[in-house]
């Protein structure tokens, strides 16, 4: 005998109760079965969107590494060539101001050092000019070389190796941006793929000479964020990796 028969005879005689009773079972099956499947289907919704929030935390907590340079058209990156005027100081004034560190090499250190320290405490050029000496000599600044035996600038500490190692571990910790300065510091650091955003500004000269841009390395497509141009006809292009 049928399940669906034992039942009162009466109602066994009747073919549409046993279906009936049949898709009532049924649909509170599949009624079952869908709520389950909802409840699944948010339960990885929730761990998608907690895994997403974990990610864009740990990646806005992480500080990036910026690398600006003035460079002419020709490619040429050397300080005999550019056109120095407010708009360019205040430019990397500004790049500064949104860093908490500057990390450079032996020729930078000379570049630098005691030309923009001087100005910072004599104040002796223009407003703008100010602005920035007291910018550069007031962020903590961390020199790399293997032949300098000391360093006299304020905030500035000298380091003789572990360049990777230092600047990962930067990246690490709290705080503004890590900003590379000097060319050579740089090159390194971009075939360690460690530099997150580039400021090419980019001088209206054809240099023909002088130190070129990552004259060897890696080749890194990166992708264009921003631009600026100065009265001067230099333009800053951002970029970001």
């Amino acid at each position: 005998m049928s399940l669906w028969t034992k039942t009162r005879p009466s109602q066994a005689a009747q073919p549409g109760i046993a279906t009936d009773r049949f898709a009532y079972q049924i649909g509170a099956l599949l009624k079952v079965i869908s709520g389950a499947l909802a409840a699944a289907e948010c339960q990885i919704i929730g761990r998608q969107t907690s895994v997403r929030i974990k990610i864009m935390s740990e990646e806005q907590q992480m500080r990036k590494v910026i690398f600006a340079i003035n460079i002419t058209i020709d490619g040429y990156c050397g300080h005999e060539e550019g056109i120095v005027d407010d708009e360019l100081h205040e430019y990397f004034t500004g790049l500064l101001r949104d860093s908490g560190v500057e990390i450079f090499g032996r020729n930078t250190y000379h570049l630098m050092y005691p030309y923009w320290h001087d100005v910072a405490v004599n104040q002796s050029e223009t407003k703008v000019t100010n602005e920035f000496a007291r910018a550069f000599d007031s962020i903590p600044k961390i020199v790399f070389s293997t032949t300098l035996k000391s360093v006299e600038w304020n905030n500035t500490t000298l380091l003789h190796s572990n360049l990777r190692e230092e600047i990962k571990k930067l990246k690490q910790q709290p705080g503004k941006n890590i900003f590379i300065g000097g060319l050579n510091i740089a090159a390194q650091v971009a075939q360690w793929d460690l530099i997150d955003e580039y400021h090419f500004v980019v001088h209206p000269i054809i240099a023909g000479k002088g130190p070129r841009l990552f004259e060897s390395g890696r080749s890194l497509t990166l992708k264009l964020v921003g631009s600026k141009t100065f009265r001067s006809g230099v333009v800053a292009l951002h970029y970001k990796k």
